[in-house]
Order: structure tokens, then C-alpha cells, then sequence
């Protein structure tokens, strides 16, 4: 299945990524691994932004800052049928075996989970075959182009 909306400003991404969140908050969980959002896209695309609004509509309070440099943060969810929601960004890594340190895989089989990740195409082989993929693209300065698909 696959979805495509044109967002022409940044609110319209910011309620886009709230109702999203809000959506999948009492979803029910796969038994077997994390709930997993792979997010792809250039530089300045929106990736951060809408994720930041997910994590809104899931309940998270504040603002999330991107995990670029210490790759992965945790925040807890109450009123979820989840747990976690975990933001990465894959963006410094070179290899998806640097994974292995922060126990990526761990995290992805743990239904308890809501996994968010940011450059995922850079560790694509290890993601559930049910991943919602997300895709940014640019159209103008404040449009973009926004992709989901679900499945590899």
C-alpha cells in the first residue's frame, strides 16, 4: 500500500505527523518485533520536523532533538499500548554493523517499541518486512513531497 501527499507548508507536515502519531499510538502491536517508521530523504527534507511532530501525537512532551550525533534517544509513552518510542538517525553511520554497539536489533524486536529512524535506507536489510517506509522530498522552499508505503 502506498500513500503520497504534497505539503505545501510546514504546519501542514506538523498536523500530517500529529495525526500520524496520534494513529498508530493505540495500534495494536505485532507480537514479534517494534513498530518501525524508516524515514528517508535529503538533507533538510522534513525527516527531524516530522518526526518531532509524530512524537507529539504520541504523547511525548517537548521537543525532540535529532539523535545525529549520539545516534539514538528513548522517550517513554504513557497511555500506548507501547512503551518506547526510539528516534535514530542513521546519518554518521558507514556500516549498519555499528548498530550491533547500541543494540539496534534488540530494540526492533521488542513489540514494546516504537521505533522512528532517520537515513534508514542506510541499514535497510535489517528492518521488519512490515516497516512503514517515509520518504521526503523536496517540491519548493517550504513544499514537500511525502511518501509512505508500507512493506519493503
Amino acid at each position: 500500500m502506498e500513500l503520497t501527499y504534497a505539503l505545501k507548508t510546514p504546519e501542514a507536515t506538523r498536523a500530517l505527523g500529529k495525526l500520524f502519531g496520534a494513529q498508530i499510538k493505540t495500534v495494536a502491536r505485532n507480537k514479534k518485533y517494534a513498530l518501525c517508521l524508516a524515514l528517508s530523504g535529503e538533507l533538510g527534507a522534513g525527516k527531524t520536523f516530522f518526526t518531532q511532530s509524530v512524537a507529539n501525537g504520541l504523547g511525548v512532551r517537548g521537543r525532540l532533538q535529532s539523535p545525529t550525533f549520539v545516534i539514538a534517544k528513548r522517550y517513554a509513552l504513557k497511555g500506548s499500548t507501547f512503551k518506547n518510542v526510539w528516534h535514530f538517525d542513521l546519518y554518521r553511520i558507514k556500516s549498519p554493523r555499528e548498530l550491533d554497539a547500541i543494540a539496534f536489533k534488540k530494540i526492533i524486536l521488542d513489540p514494546k517499541n516504537i521505533v522512528v529512524v532517520e537515513w534508514a535506507e542506510r541499514a535497510k536489510k535489517i528492518f521488519p518486512k512490515d516497516t512503514v517506509w517515509i520518504s521526503f522530498r523536496h517540491i519548493a522552499r517550504a513544499e514537500r513531497m511525502v511518501r509512505f508505503r508500507h512493506g519493503a
